[in-house]
């Protein structure tokens, strides 16, 4: 819970656009974080999600697992977004979750690289929908820790 209040207090601080659009920590474990932002915040002219909101959202629940993470594993570098790539397949009409996982064997990876080089790159999937299994929206992040 603490680290849940931490990010969302980073988030808002170091981001700026992620209080206007309402963002928030619903729930973090099991390597697995999960962000929400209301649509009433960020409604397009469908009364859907705009879509820069859903990148947005998607950028950032990548991001902040990986802060998280980096915190976790004792290293203080600045977590960067390098690439992102985002599929649009269904709008979304609701209050939208990103949903993003990292597995043990690219936190080793990770850890390795930040030992070896003191910088990481690495690839992250986050899942946007109205509910936590929904897909309406996959986006691939390539995050750098430098």
């Amino acid at each position: 819970m603490e680290s849940q209040i931490n990010l969302r207090e980073t988030l808002h601080h170091e981001i700026p656009l992620t209080g206007a659009m309402g963002i928030d920590v619903v729930d973090y474990k099991n390597n697995t974080l999960c962000l929400s932002a209301p649509l009433k915040l960020n409604a397009n002219h469908k009364d859907t999600f705009f879509g820069g909101s859903l990148y947005t959202l998607a950028v950032t629940t990548g991001w902040g697992l990986m802060y998280l993470k980096m915190k976790e594993l004792g290293y203080n570098g600045h977590v960067v977004i390098n690439e992102g790539n985002i599929k649009y397949q269904l709008p979304v009409a609701a209050d939208c979750l990103g949903v993003c996982h990292i597995s043990d064997e690219q936190l080793h990876r990770i850890d390795k690289q930040m030992k070896r080089r003191g910088k990481a790159v690495i690839s992250l999937d986050v899942r946007l929908g109205d509910s936590l299994d929904s897909e309406q929206v996959l986006f691939t992040g390539r995050y750098a820790i430098v």
